[in-house]
């Protein structure tokens, strides 16, 4: 458990008692709660619980109405406020999921009752219950401490006399701590848990190395650090909730952000937390000068229910989440895929979309993914099997695309706090380990050593694109007539507005990074080859309003919410080269936003993947053609902002976030929104494209000043 105050905002006023209370309280399985004891009155609390759930103790009292709860979301920061003031009892509640070491700091008024108390959460929990009746604290259950057993004499015993039947105990699952403060009438006091767990290592169950956690860099791996680690919390979580201040507030006091935005930008971080994540320590692995010998291994899952890590065609998207707030974990994350450009296997298994036997990998090509937790990951790479990945369109390209985006954010980047502020903060146990990652905090990989880095592997994966997918020598890549990009249900053929347009964007930043390390002889082969795309990809595809789905008949006239990506991504790099006539983008964004968006679920549900613009309707061409991804509709948004259509921009994203929030999809973002209301794919690493409309809000403020975020138009309703 962990208690702290959150603020004098988050504090419930209990008048009836004169009493204060502020508790922000995780617990781990639904036998752990905190528990209230008053004079007649007991309250055991579950997390918006409003019936008793089957497993919980059956001794145990439950009588919270479910009702009475709030919960307010800020990411990091979040509670649940429990109103008991008819009982003169009022709390601030959060869950989490798992414990190991329970710690309490003692204050001068306060005595901590050191018979803290084990049992069995399923057969002899009522024993804590009555201890709390009786006694208003915890202590040790005498039952579960068996007496030693009785020896008799040998001599004594008789044959035939049957033996006494053991006593059975239960092995305990559960550990309370209680303590008292002393207040003076009309007086306040805090008193502070702190839950720690500790789980040093990860071993998947098929291979037989060992992983270390990035945290046993400073506290160790021999999985006794429970009490270091709360000590540790308890001397430095008031400095940590100053630093997430400080680092919150310039975006909560702007007014050129939407409400809504604030919030979303806060709370859709969730994912880097629950999307399956793991950070390993790996300083043996990698020689000095290489990211990953400081800050180590990083992965996500793609969502809940695609397990595979670091799925790259969806983290193009949420990348910039990454990029903003841990550039070098960023950093580590395109180190650990340029190392896998060069691999090719011999290794063979069939697609399932067409039953072809094709290798896992081959040379030159960037991996779909890093591996199923359920086999080893970062060795056993491309667990998706449902198409021959080396053969997609996008991969490569998404990878020269973050390489210029990278390069963009790590020369502006300010750290979100400096030495002076971590100063304060009390570290006498670990002086040595915190001040190191105090240096790691606040400075970023050098931009100049990473393109330096990346560059080869750039140029070298945008010529085979070349040399591969441009059959006809125009100098714009064609997609294969089967599902080759990250829309894996929905065939393009041909020249297409996406593809192509992400692939002039990727010519357009090798050249860009060519310039930045003075190589001439690249400088024009690639200036040449980006004016030999553009023309063929706008003499191919753009219609007079947008640019074409591809060049099939059929698709004249389908309008692609996500055709400017390449767009978005140069805009994101600061990029100055024209790749794309401004008047077109502007047209097509217009295109897109009075059809995929105004003429789907009247413009609450943001921009449908295709619409067809002669039928008047959805495309059903395909199952994603019919979907609304949120990832795509925030990474529209963000170019709206740098094309200066903030209001557009905001009516876009604004409503759909809350029919998402009416939905009650908070916290677990889906991959995709139906038309009929369902969804795909919940809890997905996409959704972290919000963080692309911040960077661009950032270089692209409206030209006229905002009240709340809203454009100064009467028909603007904040988004919303």
């Amino acid at each position: 458990m962990e208690m702290d105050t959150i603020g004098d905002q988050d504090i419930g006023h209990v008048p009836k008692y004169g009493l204060k209370l502020a508790l922000n309280h995780e617990f781990p399985v639904q036998s752990k709660q905190i528990i209230i004891p008053r004079p007649k009155q007991i309250f055991e609390m579950m997390p918006l619980t409003t019936r008793k759930p089957k497993k919980a103790p059956a001794t145990w009292e439950w009588n919270l109405n479910g009702a009475d709860c709030q919960y307010t979301a800020l990411y990091p920061r979040a509670w649940t406020t429990y109103d008991l003031s008819k009982y003169g009892v009022k709390l601030k509640i959060g869950d989490t999921t798992c414990t190991f070491t329970v710690a309490k700091k003692k204050d001068t008024n306060e005595t901590i009752h050191e018979g803290y108390c084990l049992w069995n959460a399923a057969k002899t929990s009522s024993y804590v219950w009555e201890c709390l009746k009786k006694h208003g604290k915890l202590g040790p259950d005498p039952s579960l401490t068996p007496p030693p057993p009785k020896v008799p004499d040998k001599s004594e015993v008789k044959v035939e006399e049957k033996k006494d039947k053991a006593k059975k105990i239960y092995k305990c699952d559960s550990i309370g701590l209680s303590s008292v403060i002393s207040l003076d009438p009309g007086g306040s006091g805090t008193t502070e848990f702190c839950l720690a767990w500790d789980m040093p290592i990860i071993k998947y169950k098929k291979e037989k190395k060992i992983h270390r956690r990035y945290y046993t860099k400073f506290f160790g791996s021999d999985g006794i650090a429970g009490a270091s680690i709360a000590a540790y919390a308890l001397k430095n979580y008031k400095n940590w909730e100053k630093l997430l201040a400080e680092w919150q507030d310039p975006i909560f006091t702007n007014s050129n952000i939407p409400d809504w935005l604030k919030s979303a930008l806060m709370n859709e971080l969730y994912y880097i937390a629950d999307g399956g994540t793991i950070w390993f320590d790996v300083p043996d692995e990698y020689p000095e000068g290489d990211p990953r010998h400081d800050f180590g291994l990083f992965g996500y899952l793609e969502g809940h229910e695609y397990r595979m890590y670091n799925t790259y065609d969806v983290h193009f998207y949420a990348s910039f989440a990454l990029a903003q707030l841990w550039p070098n974990l960023q950093v580590v994350l395109q180190y650990m895929f340029r190392d896998t450009i060069a691999l090719e296997t011999v290794k063979c298994r069939k697609s399932l979309y067409d039953g072809k036997t094709v290798k896992f990998k081959i040379k030159d090509s960037i991996p779909h993914d890093l591996g199923d937790p359920d086999d080893i990951p970062f060795s056993n790479i491309n667990a998706y099997n449902i198409h021959d990945v080396s053969e997609w369109r996008d991969l490569n390209i998404k990878f020269i695309l973050q390489v210029v985006r990278d390069y963009r954010l790590l020369r502006g980047h300010n750290a979100p706090f400096n030495n002076d502020r971590t100063a304060e903060v009390e570290v006498e146990e670990f002086a040595e380990e915190v001040n190191e990652a105090r240096e790691m905090a606040t400075a970023v990989w050098d931009s100049r050593q990473y393109i330096a880095d990346m560059y080869p592997a750039c140029a070298a994966l945008l010529r085979r694109a070349v040399s591969m997918w441009d059959a006809d020598g125009d100098g714009l890549i064609e997609n294969g007539g089967f599902p080759d990009q990250t829309y894996d249900a929905w065939v393009m053929t041909g020249p297409s507005a996406y593809c192509g347009g992400l692939y002039i964007a990727a010519v357009s930043g090798v050249l860009t990074m060519a310039r930045a390390l003075s190589l001439d002889d690249d400088v024009m082969e690639f200036s040449k080859l980006l004016e030999r795309a553009r023309t063929a990809y706008e003499e191919k595809l753009w219609n007079g309003s947008f640019y074409r789905f591809d060049t099939k008949p059929a698709n004249d006239r389908v309008i692609m919410s996500d055709q400017l990506a390449g767009q978005w991504f140069l805009r994101a790099s600061g990029s100055t080269e024209k790749a794309f006539p401004e008047a077109h983008v502007k047209k097509a964004l217009t295109a897109i936003y009075e059809n995929n968006v105004l003429k789907f679920m009247s413009g609450q549900m943001g921009a449908v993947n295709g619409f067809s613009e002669d039928r008047g309707k959805i495309d059903t061409t395909a199952l994603q053609s019919e979907e609304m991804w949120i990832g795509v509709t925030y990474g529209l948004s963000a170019l709206m902002i740098y094309e200066g259509m903030h209001e557009e921009a905001f009516q876009t994203s604004g409503r759909m976030y809350h029919t998402l929030t009416q939905m009650g999809l908070s916290f677990e973002t889906p991959e995709a929104l139906y038309e009929n209301g369902n969804h795909r794919s919940i809890a997905y690493m996409r959704p972290l494209a919000i963080w692309g409309m911040y960077q661009a809000i950032i270089a692209r403020p409206p030209l006229q000043p905002m009240a709340n975020g809203q454009v100064a138009k009467e028909n603007h309703v904040n988004g919303l």
